[in-house]
């Protein structure tokens, strides 16, 4: 199965193309904005997704900016990790109307940031009960670390997770400790890393 970390700017609007969410922390921006570049959106390079355009007129993309030489005031980037629906904007001028509310309520399928399996998102594997199943577990993000965790459904609804048994990485195996993973339902997986 592969466990991907995935990024879709306005996937609420409607947009399906993948974005780049670390974007923002590689532009340079070492040379400041003119008076008004910003506000007009003809400062260069731009911070926003290439499908910027795409989207329906009056959108808005929040993003931590800095420009300037390199510095640890830099911040770009850090909350890309981050749903932007979970997120708000209050700009220095009340009057401009940029503030950008945050939106808790918005329903997690249409979350610009989303970690899928195979593509699907929160998908169902339906399995017989006692049955035993082999999986292969493929973090393929580039950037982001994932805890996986199994929750049992049955028929009063969500149980006690089941702990996962036996496992190899790569192809050295191990047992999930229950003083290391908790519950010893779940476990973390680095960026790049498969699992068997």
């Amino acid at each position: 199965m592969a466990l991907q970390y995935n990024f879709v700017f306005d996937r609420a609007g409607g947009l399906a193309q993948l974005n780049n969410l670390s974007w923002p922390q590689w532009v340079n921006t070492i040379i400041p904005p003119k008076a008004g570049e910003l506000e007009n959106g003809t400062y260069r390079p731009s911070l926003a997704p290439v499908n910027f355009k795409q989207s329906k007129l009056g959108t808005k993309y929040v993003t931590v900016w800095y420009a300037g030489p390199l510095s640890i005031n830099n911040h770009r980037g850090q909350l890309g990790f981050i749903p932007s629906n979970l997120q708000q904007f209050t700009g220095a001028d009340p009057k401009a109307g940029s503030d950008v509310p945050a939106n808790p309520s918005l329903p997690d399928y249409q979350r610009d940031v989303q970690f899928t399996v195979n593509g699907q998102f929160q998908p169902v594997i339906k399995s017989k009960a006692g049955q035993t199943e082999i999986w292969v577990l493929a973090n393929v993000s580039d950037i982001a670390y994932i805890n996986v965790q199994l929750s049992e459904t049955g028929l009063a609804g969500i149980r006690q997770s089941p702990s996962w048994g036996r496992m190899a990485i790569r192809t050295r195996s191990f047992t999930i400790r229950r003083r290391i993973m908790g519950c010893g339902c779940s476990f973390h997986r680095r960026v790049a890393s498969r699992l068997l």
